[in-house]
């Protein structure tokens, strides 16, 4: 086994059978290792993973992984990408993975298995530009600690869960933040008006919750960055939207971890308590997307 590898890529080559336990050998890999793109492989995270303290990219997307992710992850002292989206892996998502605040840049674990809460400590990860956790099966409420995450800028993704209670003020904080989507999860209560700080944002998806109130005034500062709102399915939603709103864009600069897909524009309900943008008040059951 060649022990003395600094970077090992075998993404997309149609990989088959189990991952081999020797592979977590090479502890002297210091750039990348990659298998992602292979999802005929299969095979779990060992605990020996947090023994690559020099590995800087760990990219596993689709690559069949089952079990859970080892609390030695923490261990990673020089990981700037931890990229592990698509995969099977079950459990809780380790709090330890707050200790790699210093370098780590990305994390996505999106479209796996994930059930229980999400850690608080994941706030402490102050160096990140990204972090995606969407597509899983988490519960519980979304940490006020996560508005410490102010290098954000890529995106904050929770969507497609089971996460209840309010949505954080604390989140207006992340001044640079292009993506914020929480749809599809159970929140409740109004939509807070310090989200009108937020004049970074492309994306903010608010769809499928039960959220209420009025829609806040303080939106309309988004007008300028804005291409994407939804707010459909939260029929406690009331007022009238910000007139600014009307004029989402509805075009779409794609990053590196968020394509251009889907619909755009603004979308929400029309009904006798939530009108605007062209939207009678009184008129119930049609839609409006612009």
């Amino acid at each position: 086994m060649a022990t003395s590898l600094r970077v090992l890529g075998l993404v997309s080559n149609g990989l088959e059978g189990s991952i081999p336990s020797e592979l977590w050998l090479l502890t002297k890999l210091e750039g990348f290792l990659g298998l992602s793109q292979n999802p005929q492989l299969e095979g779990i995270l060992p605990t020996e993973i947090g023994q690559f303290s020099n590995l800087k990219v760990l990219n596993l997307e689709d690559c069949g992984l089952r079990g859970t992710l080892p609390s030695e992850l923490g261990q990673m002292d020089s990981l700037e990408w931890l990229f592990v989206p698509r995969n099977s892996i079950n459990g809780t998502i380790p709090t330890e993975l707050g200790l790699l605040h210093q370098n780590l840049s990305v994390l996505s674990l999106l479209e796996n298995n994930l059930t229980g809460s999400l850690p608080s400590q994941l706030g402490e990860l102050t160096s990140s530009t990204a972090v995606s956790v969407h597509s899983n099966q988490l519960t519980g409420t979304l940490p006020s600690e996560f508005g410490k995450l102010t290098s954000l800028t890529l995106g904050l993704t929770f969507h497609s869960n089971q996460l209840t209670g309010t949505l954080p003020t604390e989140l207006s904080s992340i001044l640079s933040l292009q993506n914020l989507q929480f749809q599809n999860n159970r929140f409740i209560g109004q939509i807070p008006s310090e989200f009108g700080l937020l004049t970074s944002l492309s994306w903010l998806e608010m769809a499928n919750n039960s959220l209420s109130g009025i829609v806040p005034q303080e939106l309309s500062a988004l007008q300028q960055s804005l291409h994407t709102l939804t707010l459909q399915d939260n029929p406690l939603l009331s007022g009238s939207l910000p007139d600014a709103l009307c004029q989402t864009n509805g075009t779409c600069t794609s990053n590196i971890l968020f394509q251009c897909e889907g619909s755009y524009g603004l979308s929400f309900d029309c009904t006798d308590i939530l009108c605007g943008c062209g939207c009678d008040c009184g008129t119930i059951g049609a839609n409006s997307t612009q």
